[in-house]
């Protein structure tokens, strides 16, 4: 059984870490993170970062 699985990063997400690193002021490690969830309908996000709480459209959880 794979716990994860391994995708080649689109257009849109390339395009779409730049926004959000801008947008959100964050570091690109971090906006790939966001772009990711983006393109896949994701907003539960558990992270102790608090860059994150900028970002209005996740639901951030603090571990």
């Amino acid at each position: 059984m794979r716990l994860y699985e391994i995708h080649q990063a689109s257009n849109l997400i390339l395009e779409q870490i730049a926004d959000f690193s801008r947008e959100y002021s964050l570091l690109p490690a971090d906006a790939i993170h966001l772009a990711t969830m983006k393109a896949n309908n994701l907003v539960n996000f558990a992270s102790n970062d608090p860059d994150f709480e900028r970002v209005d459209w996740i639901e951030l959880y603090k571990p």
